[in-house]
């Protein structure tokens, strides 16, 4: 379920960033950034962590378990998972960013991540949030707040595959905010910054 959730975010913060090249879907950058997934199980919780390798390989631990992964095939509500060699197909359903139903071939079950990683993407799909793209380090922050930016300008630098990439304004409108440090290394879906869409700073 984390590993379906983790490919689904990285695939919709690409989507998110359309002047990005696709081959940087399920790269990462040898930061070894985790992904966190905190999961309610009864009164318990269960946290999930997820590291990719250079190659898109994941490596998920759960408490003292770690497990190899690896997303063979990943379509609208199916996916094709190898676990410590086992493959297996899941079905899904993702009716919100951060939960998502899973039909497994012995099982079905019902994820919420309650760690609030999937809020971002849902902010950014309607809104001016500027988020990384992909796992890297950001090399630099073009604008601050009050800069006014027009659709294609650049922001950002991300350094990700020993490659600098643009992140570009996908709307017109003003710089509200700017979270993210230079330097800093960034996970895919990382808010870096936000724009006042055009309309909205203008009233």
């Amino acid at each position: 379920g984390a590993c379906v959730q983790y490919a689904l975010a990285q695939k919709q913060a690409l989507d998110l960033a359309p002047y990005v090249n696709s081959e940087l879907l399920n790269w990462a950058s040898t930061g070894h950034l985790n992904s966190e997934f905190i999961y309610q199980s009864g009164d318990d919780s269960v946290s999930v962590s997820i590291i990719a390798d250079r190659s898109g390989s994941l490596v998920c631990e759960i408490g003292d378990e770690t497990f190899a992964a690896n997303i063979i095939g990943l379509e609208d509500n199916s996916a094709l998972i190898e676990i410590d060699g086992e493959k297996e197909a899941v079905f899904f359903d993702q009716f919100l960013p951060n939960a998502i139903n899973l039909s497994l071939s012995t099982k079905s079950i019902r994820l919420i991540d309650i760690s609030g990683g999937g809020e971002q993407v849902e902010e950014a799909a309607g809104s001016g949030a500027v988020i990384a793209p992909m796992h890297g380090k950001l090399l630099d922050i073009l604008v601050e707040p009050g800069t006014r930016v027009e659709k294609g300008d650049k922001l950002a630098v991300l350094e990700a595959m020993k490659m600098q990439h643009e992140i570009l304004a996908s709307i017109d409108g003003t710089v509200s905010e700017v979270v993210s440090e230079v330097g800093a290394q960034l996970q895919a879906d990382a808010l870096i910054l936000h724009i006042e869409p055009l309309d909205v700073a203008d009233d």
